[in-house]
């Protein structure tokens, strides 16, 4: 794993983390995954096999823009959507503890 994580520039510690399910991984690393090893999002996060298209990749010269199937948005949104409880909830627990210490 030590190498896995070094190909994509992460640590063996964060790809522990993400095997035992006490990280998720960021957007930017899974879409490193999804391009080094040619898979979807979906594949990737869901275990669903949808064909990876021509639209996946950058539609313009910069690189800016990339097309997504309406799959793969939902699952962005709903990895944003539980990133952001995840840290409210952080959040919370931290000021609690400010106020209770």
């Amino acid at each position: 794993m030590a190498e896995f994580g070094t190909e994509l520039g992460v640590s063996a510690q964060q790809i522990s983390k993400i095997e035992t399910d006490q990280s998720k991984p960021s957007f930017e690393l899974a879409d490193k995954i999804c391009e080094k090893y040619g898979v979807t999002l979906d594949w990737l996060m869901r275990g669903i096999e949808t064909p990876k298209t021509e639209t996946s990749k950058p539609t313009n010269d910069s690189g800016d823009f990339i097309t997504v199937s309406k799959d793969e948005f939902i699952e962005l949104q709903r990895m944003a959507l539980k990133r952001q409880q995840e840290e409210k909830k952080e959040l919370e627990k931290r000021l609690a503890e400010t106020k209770n210490g």
